[in-house]
């Protein structure tokens, strides 16, 4: 602080000098001058020579300057100048002119040099060559002062010049070089003494030591004297150069500075910013105890939060335990669906054998069409075997009825053959209205009984097939029955088992958002705890900031006190007083700040190791709610499926019975049917003989009834995949069943009509060519059937597919519930660790909150006791530098007044320099000469030296 000071006096003191370098006036011609000085090894001034330099921005013409010069010569020109009295006057045909004179006028400042040789005063002269210790001392006086008053008060103020000197001594004859202020510059062959001062500024400002001790190191010393100390194995007087100015133009990188109003300014602002640190501190103190009351309810939530962890790491367990028996039920189902599948081809094959056969009966019938004449002849034959045909049908219709029953209980787990059963029945109705026309057809028919003989022969054969066939089918219906019954009771305990996952997951799901909102709570919580922790570390920096404050602040009420020691002892005692108190203050409140920074330090490291984890358990937290959504939402889907696949396997077992009881009474049916069949076969046998063409067509008409058989046995084996062809199956057994009781109705009218069937045969014909239609229509919808058969087979692939994608998401729903699992277990291990560091924060707080109170107390006391009282001192020992601003101005004004050495006209502006030196002496024979020769090469070195010294003094102020 006081190095700093004391650079911006040393500027302040030259920026009074700068201010006066030159005298503007209206003209733009302007009045360079240098004023050489010879000296003496005394610092007697032995001749001045001035040069000037006349610069104007057009030829300067005729003009008259002022000088006080004599032996005025021009030194660039033969223009010779016209003198009267101090008065100059010039004709020059260009811009510039120089010239040079002699003076004799006091200077404004005087040098004197005393030499010591061995601690005794000496003339330097006899000394020369001898070896020894040496002293120099180099004294600078201001002769230009005026009387001016200052606060009412008489007081001599000096011309500011500053000044700036040079000694040279060779390192050859001199070693341990000193000097008492100034700077010692070596550069290898000599020792260069330089020394800046502005003589008489001291007491021009009325300092005194004051401004010496604010000073401290400066390059500049107010003292106006400096002593050159060391040893000489050959004494030689050095050479001296000295520079004074007042111009701008040298020195013009020198910057401004502030004026004392701004230490009074600091002064009010330093007891501000008291009041300030006292009232942050009290905010410090309320926010603490606000924070240590808030967080004992966080601690107490972190708390609930590692419980409900816990208890939701224990249902994961749990739900992760149930998942393999959801596994098995899954593969369960697949394997059934799998074994459906596999028998449907033997279905398939039945529809197939269907379609071919009805397709072999209606060419049977198509033949039979054109053998209907044949057919009549054996008309008589057939009405006795129509009349035993009478006779067993009805206990065949019977087993109709009954196929009728199981069809229809069928028809609930099978309805995809629905669309084929209108197709069938128009066939029936065909059939039937064949067979009304042939009652009155009789005589035509009794042509073609021995072509019946043969089929009805054929007839018995196919019966003989059915009847087996019947066997093969209630034994599978039987096998399918017990096969889907052990399927629905693995299904009850796997819909079981699926809800039972399903409402695990949707509780957890609903209930999850509470734990989830309490861990973001209590990362909120964290982040402004860690924020808080912050704020009150950055504060803790800031007081520490300005205890060091405080420290620096008692050193300058120490060097304020030394230096108004002498004008006020009482006053600087004080001062002395109060620094001690506020060093005493400070080492205290550094102390305290520390413990408490460390114990913040520590509290805010617990705390961002806490808030991680609150963040890494937040993320956690985000994912496991985002799995469990996608869970009961999958869930809820797994659950209908299970219910619908449940539903699915029940109809099919419910059918599966009522096919069994079809089936049973379809044997019976059959039984009755192979009776009827032999008594059939019996009366067309004694056709035969009389219906050739009729026998080939029922012969083909038998094949028919074989590969019908047959197909329906295969097609009962896949019956439980057929819920599409059931409503069809349903309609026909219907239809049939009712075209059964006409059938009965017609053979009795069969037989009543058998005596007139001869007198029909031509209306028999034109009723076969009917039945030929009835015939190709059966053959149509027989291969529909064949076609959708195919469709229900692709669908099975899909039922099938569809239940290894079950087991596929079986599998993965194990995975995810297994990290879901784990993830349970990290949550419930990190909100552990959250609970037990909370409670160390906890305890944390309460200290920073005892810490706290202590500093609001110490930082009042020091407001109280320190800062205020510094201030009052502070401002009185200001007031008491009485009159400094308007001394300031006074020296300001006098540069101004000054213009330069010889003397200026009004029209002009000009600046000044001087240039002293003496030259070295290295023996006793002293050449004195002072020719023209002389003065011109003294007047090269000295514009040489000017040079150099100028930048040397400029660099001692950048």
């Amino acid at each position: 602080m006081r190095k700093g000071l004391s650079k911006k006096l040393a500027c302040l003191v030259a920026l009074i000098t700068v201010t006066s370098n030159s005298v503007v006036f209206a003209q733009d011609i302007k009045k360079d001058e240098t004023v050489y000085v010879i000296l003496d090894e005394n610092g007697n001034p032995t001749e001045q020579i001035v040069s000037d330099w006349i610069k104007g921005s057009e030829n300067l013409g005729q003009f008259t300057d002022k000088s006080t010069l004599s032996d005025v010569k021009n030194v660039k020109g033969d223009e010779e100048p016209t003198k009267n009295g101090d008065e100059l006057s010039w004709n020059i045909d260009s811009n510039e002119l120089y010239y040079q004179g002699k003076s004799n006028n006091q200077l404004p400042i005087t040098i004197s040099v005393n030499y010591e040789f061995n601690g005794k005063k000496v003339d330097p002269n006899e000394v020369l060559g001898e070896s020894g210790k040496f002293k120099i001392s180099v004294n600078i006086t201001n002769n230009q002062s005026k009387t001016v008053f200052i606060n009412n008060e008489k007081r001599n103020i000096y011309l500011p010049l500053l000044t700036a000197a040079e000694l040279t001594l060779s390192n050859s004859n001199f070693s341990n070089v000193e000097v008492s202020s100034g700077k010692v510059i070596n550069d290898g062959n000599n020792s260069l003494v330089t020394f800046v001062t502005i003589p008489g500024l001291k007491e021009s400002l009325d300092l005194g030591e004051v401004l010496d001790d604010l000073l401290g190191s400066s390059s500049i010393d107010l003292s106006d004297s400096f002593e050159i100390t060391g040893e000489t194995n050959n004494f030689e007087i050095p050479a001296i150069m000295v520079l004074a100015t007042t111009s701008s133009e040298d020195i013009d990188e020198i910057e401004g500075i502030d004026s004392l109003d701004d230490l009074r300014t600091s002064l009010n602002d330093l007891q501000k910013g008291g009041e300030d640190l006292l009232s942050g501190s009290k905010e410090l103190l309320d926010g603490q105890t606000e924070l240590a009351s808030n967080y004992s309810i966080f601690n107490a939530g972190v708390g609930t939060l590692n419980s409900g962890a816990i208890e939701l790491r224990n249902g994961l367990n749990t739900l992760n335990g149930s998942v393999p028996t959801l596994l098995s039920g899954v593969n369960s189902l697949n394997s059934g669906a799998g074994q459906i599948k596999e028998n449907y081809d033997k279905f398939d094959e039945g529809v197939s054998s269907l379609a071919s056969g009805a397709s072999t009966l209606n060419s049977g019938i198509n033949t039979l069409s054109g053998s209907v004449p044949t057919l009549l002849s054996g008309v008589n034959t057939l009405n006795s075997g129509a009349g035993e045909l009478k006779d067993k049908y009805t206990q065949f219709d019977d087993g109709i009825s009954s196929l009728a029953t199981g069809a229809s209980a069928l028809n609930e787990g099978i309805n995809t053959l629905n669309d084929s059963v209108p197709t069938l029945n128009n066939g029936a109705v065909a059939l039937n209205s064949g067979v009304s026309e042939l009652q009155g057809k009789y005589t035509e028919f009794d042509l073609g009984v021995s072509s019946l003989a043969d089929g009805a022969k054929n007839l018995d054969e196919g019966v003989y097939n059915l009847e087996e066939g019947s066997k093969s089918l209630n034994e599978g219906a039987t096998e399918l029955s017990s096969g889907l019954g052990t399927l629905k009771s693995s299904q009850e305990e796997f819909t079981s088992k699926v809800n039972e996952y399903v409402g695990g997951v949707s509780s957890l799901n609903e209930n999850y958002d509470s734990i989830d909102s309490g861990i973001s709570s209590a990362l909120s919580g964290m982040t402004e705890l860690n924020n808080g922790l912050q704020g009150a570390g950055d504060g803790i920096g800031k007081l520490q900031d300005t205890t060091s404050s405080l420290k620096q602040i008692a050193e300058s009420i120490d060097t304020m006190a030394t230096s108004i020691e002498k004008i006020d002892p009482t006053q600087a005692k004080e001062l002395r007083e109060y620094s001690a108190k506020i060093k005493a203050i400070a080492d205290g409140q550094t102390e305290g700040l520390t413990n408490l920074s460390s114990a913040l330090q520590s509290g805010a490291s617990g705390a961002n190791e806490l808030e991680n984890g609150l963040r890494n358990l937040a993320s956690g937290s985000a994912e496991v709610k985002v799995g469990l959504s996608q869970l009961s939402s999958n869930g809820d889907s797994l659950n209908a499926a299970a219910q619908a696949i449940s539903n699915g396997i029940s109809s099919a077992y419910d059918g599966s019975k009522s096919l069994l009881a079809g089936t049973s009474s379809l044997q019976s049916g059959v039984g009755n049917l192979k009776s009827g069949s032999n008594t059939l076969l019996n009366g067309a046998n004694s056709l035969n003989d009389n219906s050739k063409l009729i026998n080939s067509a029922m012969g083909d008409l038998s094949n028919g009834s074989q590969k019908l058989a047959a197909g329906t046995g295969v097609l009962l084996d896949g019956t439980t995949a057929l819920s599409e062809g059931s409503n069809t199956l349903l309609d026909g057994a219907n239809e049939l069943s009712t075209n059964s009781k006409l059938i009965n109705s017609g053979i009795g009218s069969i037989y009543d009509g058998t005596n007139q069937l001869s007198s029909g045969g031509k209306t028999l014909a034109d009723g076969v060519s009917d039945l030929a239609i009835g015939s190709n229509q059966l053959s149509n919808g027989a291969n529909e059937l064949n076609t959708n058969s195919k469709k229900i087979d692709s669908a099975l692939g899909a039922l099938y597919d569809g239940t290894k994608e079950l087991v596929s998401g079986g599998k993965t729903l194990s995975q995810g519930v297994s990290a879901l699992a784990t993830g349970g277990k990290t949550l419930a291990e990190g909100t552990g660790t959250l609970k037990n560091n909370s409670e160390k924060i906890l305890n944390g707080t309460e200290q920073l909150k005892s810490g706290t109170q202590s500093l609001y107390e110490g930082v009042d006391k020091l407001k109280n006791e320190g800062l205020d009282k510094i201030n009052d001192l502070g401002s009185e020992a200001l007031d008491s530098i009485d009159g400094f601003s308007q001394a300031k101005d006074e020296l300001v004004q006098m540069a101004k007044d000054y213009g330069v050495y010889s003397g200026l006209t009004s029209d002009m502006k000009g600046s000044v320099k001087f240039i002293m030196r003496s030259d070295a002496i290295e023996s006793s024979d002293i050449d004195k000469t002072t020719d023209d020769s002389s003065t011109k090469n003294t007047e090269n070195k000295s514009d040489k030296s000017d040079k150099s010294l100028i930048d040397k003094i400029k660099g001692l102020f950048n």
